[in-house]
């Protein structure tokens, strides 16, 4: 493949699509794959594909069955492959990962959920991905959601792919948040350790990234039926920020302090959505519009609680 992308002037590579348990510590409970492990060769390829877990209702047979913090299954088993190739192969010969979220076949996910499982690949270092299968009959709200999905990609792939992985942040719910139902677990064929370490996780997921001196955070809100209001608490040195929100144009503080950072901004994420914020120096004589007030997050988080706990019961 290399050979013939060399003769025709392109980039070429063979990438073979291999169930993500391959890639992991547990490649060898994969019987039905012994003749080809992946380890044996993984060194050699420029990209790999690596498909499941899968996450779709299948019409048919029998009724919708909610499991709360399904979509938990792909940021899980994208650590666990990222992790496993950091362990055995050095930066350099790791190949690339792409996801294969299933869209249709036999079955069906809903539009919202396959844009969110993009942006959880996406997030956690894959370099592309294509669904399984895609377009299937769909209507337009797929064809929405995949491309807000890939705004979404577009405007941030610069702190993702080129920036720096950083955790000095926290995420905290204010409101009600409820447990991931433990059957995410098993969807994803993964071990006992993996089932261990995952079994208190939270519903609130979030990812930081740091390119030329302005920081990203992502918040993850893996829980389907409900939106999720929370403290982002930042430690940074001294000084002043601004703390954007992109893909909305609204500026929380005017400015802030870093003892405010540290002490939480109030904020919110959409039911299995990511939102996206950015937290820059303040510059003086910065105009400002589109400013939220903290009295404003408090008046909005009060009128929608009711709905959150009801969700929540």
């Amino acid at each position: 493949m290399q050979a013939l992308g060399q003769e025709a002037g392109r980039e070429m590579h063979f990438i073979p699509e291999l169930h993500y348990v391959n890639l992991t510590a547990d490649w060898a409970k994969l019987g039905d794959s012994a003749e080809f492990a992946a380890v044996d060769y993984l060194d050699q390829l420029a990209a790999v594909n690596a498909w499941g877990p899968y996450n779709w209702y299948v019409f048919g047979r029998g009724p919708y069955e909610y499991v709360r913090g399904l979509h938990l299954n792909c940021h899980a088993t994208a650590l666990q492959v990222r992790e496993f190739l950091r362990e055995r192969l050095p930066a350099d010969r790791q190949p690339a990962l792409y996801a294969f979220p299933y869209g249709t076949y036999e079955g069906a996910t809903e539009p919202e959920a396959i844009a969110f499982e993009l942006l959880t690949y996406f997030l956690d270092g894959y370099r592309g991905a294509l669904v399984y299968l895609f377009p299937g009959g769909y209507d337009a709200r797929h064809w929405r959601a995949l491309g807000d999905a890939n705004t979404q990609i577009a405007r941030f792939e610069s702190f993702v792919m080129q920036g720096r992985p950083q955790n000095r942040h926290t995420v905290q719910p204010v409101t009600p948040l409820p447990p991931p139902d433990p059957r995410f677990l098993q969807s994803g064929c993964m071990g006992a350790a993996a089932a261990a370490r995952w079994q208190d996780a939270s519903l609130l997921q979030s990812w930081e990234f740091e390119r030329e001196g302005q920081r990203l955070f992502a918040v993850g809100n893996f829980w389907e039926r409900g939106e999720c209001f929370f403290k982002l608490k930042v430690t940074a040195p001294a000084g002043q920020y601004l703390l954007r929100e992109p893909l909305t144009g609204r500026v929380y503080g005017a400015p802030l302090t870093a003892a405010q950072l540290s002490q939480g901004v109030l904020l919110h994420v959409g039911a299995l959505r990511v939102a996206w914020f950015t937290l820059e120096p303040y510059r003086a004589g910065t105009k400002l519009t589109s400013l939220v007030r903290p009295d404003r997050m408090q008046a909005a988080m009060q009128e929608r609680l009711p709905a959150i706990r009801k969700a929540s019961e």
